[in-house]
């Protein structure tokens, strides 16, 4: 035995072993200081909960600004809002670019699709 390693023999029944090795094989590329760390009451699965729902909160976030930048998009395709150009001013480029900002948004709209 090494210097540090814990061994120690315990009996346990076949379905109690696998449960420890689906324990072991889910918290894999865990940090088992942040595992340790863990305030009580609080598991792996219920941060994971935490961590889904803020993903679907952004998704939702995500999916309404899309909806609003694609009927800003039909509007200044349509002639309803008017933009002026811009420079995206670049001090590395050899001449000023102009934009339009329907440009950027319709790059911005093609982004959050892929």
């Amino acid at each position: 035995m090494r210097s540090g390693e814990i061994q120690k023999f315990v009996s346990l029944s076949e379905p109690d072993a696998r449960r420890i090795v689906a324990c072991v094989n889910a918290c894999a590329g865990f940090e088992t200081d942040a595992l340790e760390q863990l305030p009580d009451g609080e598991t792996i699965l219920s941060r994971l909960q935490g961590w889904q729902l803020d993903c679907m909160k952004a998704e939702q976030q995500r999916d309404e600004l899309l909806a609003v930048a694609k009927f800003i998009l039909k509007g200044m395709d349509g002639g309803h809002i008017k933009c002026a150009p811009y420079i995206d001013f670049d001090p590395n480029a050899a001449s000023l670019e102009f934009k339009h900002p329907s440009d950027r948004l319709r790059a911005a709209i093609a982004k959050a699709e892929a």
